[in-house]
């Protein structure tokens, strides 16, 4: 198998459909071990398999098997330290959690309360990245989370969340704007 051929056609589904991967996640801070390096290593590349089978899941449309794999990831990612790469991969985690909702909605038996399930992580997930967001020092960062978390809401059909995460923003914005002047 050549690197080309890796790249285009890997066989973890997350690598493919441009999810981000944990590089820094779970890092401790300080003076860590070799033993801390190897515990955070293989916790980011546990969560990664159990992505990986949610993906996998979904394409074989084992659906409820899908959206175990899915909670068990949010499970894991919400007891890494917060940072800003954490909050990044729960905003793509909410994303790939409405794109498999919708998969799952145009499949010939859909199951509702799945689907429900799916769109209560998928809001869980951003209104827990907008909690923290008070955390994240780069307004820049800040912002496009907020305007990312938007865009998931939007997705869900959630109007005036999305709304209210746009002013947010915007305000944000306004008052960088006022800030250099």
């Amino acid at each position: 198998m050549t690197a080309s051929h890796t790249a285009t056609t890997s066989i973890y589904p997350a690598r493919r459909l441009g999810m981000p991967a944990q590089a820094t996640s779970g890092a401790r801070q300080g003076g860590a071990t070799r033993a801390d390096t190897l515990a955070d290593s293989a916790a980011r590349q546990g969560r990664q398999a159990l992505l990986d089978a949610a993906l996998f899941s979904a394409s074989n449309e084992l659906w409820d098997e899908s959206c175990w794999h899915l909670h068990r990831y949010a499970q894991l990612l919400l007891r890494d330290p917060l940072d800003a790469s954490r909050l990044d991969a729960l905003c793509a985690l909410a994303r790939q959690t409405v794109r498999l909702r919708q998969c799952l909605r145009e499949a010939a038996d859909v199951d509702q309360a799945l689907t429900r399930r799916l769109a209560e992580l998928a809001r869980d997930l951003c209104f827990e990245v907008v909690r923290q967001l008070a955390s994240v020092a780069d307004l820049g960062h800040h912002l496009s989370t907020l305007l990312a978390v938007a865009e998931v809401l939007d997705s869900l059909g959630d109007r005036d969340d999305a709304h209210a995460m746009r002013q947010q923003a915007l305000h944000g914005l306004q008052g960088l704007a006022l800030k250099r002047a």
